[in-house]
Parts: C-alpha cells; structure tokens; sequence
C-alpha cells in the first residue's frame, strides 16, 4: 500500500538522513523534531517503510493515551497492529507492535519476538526505563533503535542521550518552523512572582513538589493568572500547567467562579473522558483546561492560542514540552500569548532561541562540559 500522507520537504529529509546512517551500519538513532514538526507523520512513515520490506516494529510509548492516538495513524496508513498493553488485543503476529512502556515489565512474550526496529517515543524519558535498556543491553542488542524526541535534555547530569544514541538527525529548529509558517509566533507576557525559589529542595534534578505548591498554590497568585487572562487571552481557548492535581483544580475552580468554562485533566482521567474534554476544547464549549502533566504528551489540540506556566520547573524538556502545545496551526489562528506565572522563560529562554540540539555522553559533560558532540542546526 502506498503511504497517504505528503511529507513536508523537512520531513521527507529527516527520513532519508535516517535511512542514511543506517546504511551506514547505524543502529542508534535519535531524532529530533519540535512540537509541532511532524515527528508523527515522520515516524509513521518510518515504520509503513519498515513493513513494506517485511520487516518487524516494536513501537514503546510513554503514556497510555499515547497507545490509541498511534495505532489510529498507523491504521491510517494501513498498517497491521497488536499490542503490549492490557485492554489492547493481542496479536504477537502482526508486523507491528505497540507497547507501553510501563506494560514491558509485567509481560514476557516480547522478549521471543523478532524486532528489526525498535523506536522509543518521546525516548528523553522512556530509554532511560529499566525495561528498555535491558532490552538495549541484553534482550536485543543488536536491533536498530530510533529514538523520537521534541526535547532531547534530561536533568540528571549522569544520563544523557549520548550514552545511548551514536548519530543525531535534526529537522529545522523551532524558530524555522514559525518563519516558514509551519508553527505560530509566541507571545510572552511575563506575569509579577514575587516567589522565592533558592530555598526549595531538588528532588531528581527539579523543584521538590510539596514545597513548590505551597508557594504556587496561592489565592492571589491564581487570582492574579486569572485576572491576566481576562486581560490578554479573552476567549482564547487556553491551558494551564499546575505543580500538582489539587493546584490545576483550583486554578480551574477559579475560572469556573468568574463564569468561564473551564476543567481539569489528571493522570487518572479516563482516556474517553480525556478525548471529550480535548474535543470541548477545540470547539470551544470549554475554555480553560488545565493539568499538572497531563497535558506535557501526547495532547494534541491546535486550537489552543494560550499557554499559562503557573509551575517553575528546572526541566528544559518540559518547559519546551509544555510550551510548545500551543504552537500548532490552526484556522484564523496568528499566535500563541504565553503567560508566564513561573519564571520558566527567565530560567529557559526564548523557544525561537534554540539554535541547535546536541549528543553529549554524560561523561563528557561531567569532566569537561563540552564533550565531543553530534550536533545539528537543521
């Protein structure tokens, strides 16, 4: 079956650059595309190509609602699926896999398969799982890998992608994307946080969270995003990153009390409830959603033109993650207003300011903080 999709020109790139490094006998691969690029569509197309020579895919994502939105795309281009996911049925058989990261551990039929590829979805988090690399390291070591990525960092100094991947491939950095209208342009605001942060633990490299929500989780810092909102993003439809449930539910709470739509969605939330709200969202029956997590993956709503940060965050990757859920084009959509109740583009930058992505072994960066590099512009 031909692939039904058109790549855009950056896209068809990023294939052929990965094709190109594998030919040279390369068989850990990390690609990079922002939020918003296209690393779906790209690695759709990776796999149908994969299928077309009769070869096998195992596909591992990192969150559960990711297991649908992926079997929908590979559907969509005819390819045939079973799964390592309870609820999902399985069908050792098929020529393509999805699992779940968090499902691997508990299942041991995988491990009797015969893979040619292995990617690792959103792989800044799920390589580093105990379960994929024992699977790296013992279980098929010398299957190729290709990790995906929209924010190739991890916080912890003793990990990083360059311990795991040899070769980097890179579509055009975010700011790229916004000149050549295939992102909007975001708009910062920066909101008054008169919160003191040099006192708070680090657990894991970021903000101990306890300590962080009792000085964000605040009536007058939520009153304050509140009344920006009703400032600047009048009837934008609008999501809202809070340090944990409880504080994403109040920030809610507060909208609904000034007579705007608004709801919260949880790591608990069921899937179909999820998908209803998201689908509120986008035609705005609901205004405001907001979450702790939920939101950073796997969330995929264009019409979203507001981004509120009202959780301070040492993680690179989940500032970029969560900013970057509202680039996405939408019709009479022009930009997307950022209000920034964190701090975190102080701390971060600009995303239009990243100019390159790099593999550096953790090793290197210890002892030098340079390091050899793989590094890409485009």
């Amino acid at each position: 079956m031909d692939f039904p999709y058109i790549l855009r020109d950056y896209q068809a790139k990023a294939v052929s650059d990965t094709y190109r490094l594998i030919k040279r006998s390369k068989k850990r691969i990390l690609l990079f595309a922002p939020t918003g690029g296209g690393k779906t569509i790209i690695s759709t197309k990776i796999v149908h190509d994969a299928v077309s020579r009769n070869k096998r895919v195992l596909f591992v994502v990192h969150r559960d609602i990711l297991v649908g939105q992926t079997f929908n795309k590979f559907a969509s281009v005819g390819l045939e699926c079973g799964f390592l996911k309870a609820g999902w049925k399985e069908n050792l058989d098929a020529p393509v896999q999805i699992a779940s990261v968090q499902t691997l551990p508990n299942r041991e039929e995988w491990k009797q398969c015969n893979f040619d590829l292995i990617i690792f979805d959103e792989c800044h988090l799920v390589a580093f799982s105990k379960v994929c690399r024992y699977m790296m390291q013992k279980i098929f070591p010398n299957v190729i890998y290709i990790g995906l990525t929209a924010t190739p960092w991890r916080l912890s100094k003793r990990e990083s992608l360059g311990d795991i991947y040899q070769d980097l491939v890179c579509t055009p950095m975010p700011k790229e994307l916004i000149n050549a209208a295939f992102l909007v342009k975001p708009s910062y605001y920066g909101l008054n946080f008169d919160v003191s942060l040099e006192n708070l633990d680090l657990v894991n490299g970021d903000y101990n969270q306890q300590q962080l929500s009792t000085v964000c989780d605040r009536p007058e810092l939520i009153a304050q995003l509140c009344a920006s909102w009703f400032d600047f993003a009048w009837k934008r439809r609008s999501i809202a990153f809070a340090v944990g449930v409880q504080h994403a539910e109040n920030i809610a709470q507060a909208f609904c009390d000034r007579g705007i739509s608004a709801a919260t969605v949880t790591g608990k939330t069921p899937i179909a409830q999820r998908n209803e709200l998201y689908k509120q969202l986008a035609t705005g029956e609901l205004l405001i959603l907001t979450s702790c997590a939920a939101l950073s993956e796997g969330f995929d709503v264009p019409e979203v033109s507001c981004v509120m940060l009202a959780r301070p965050t040492k993680s690179k990757a989940l500032y970029f993650q969560q900013l970057g859920r509202g680039l996405r084009l939408a019709e009479d959509k022009h930009d997307c207003l950022v209000l920034d109740q964190s701090q975190n583009v102080i701390e971060h930058g600009f995303i239009e300011d990243l100019e390159e992505v790099e593999l550096i072994k953790s090793s290197e960066e210890k002892t030098t903080g340079k390091g050899s590099r793989v590094s890409a512009r485009k």
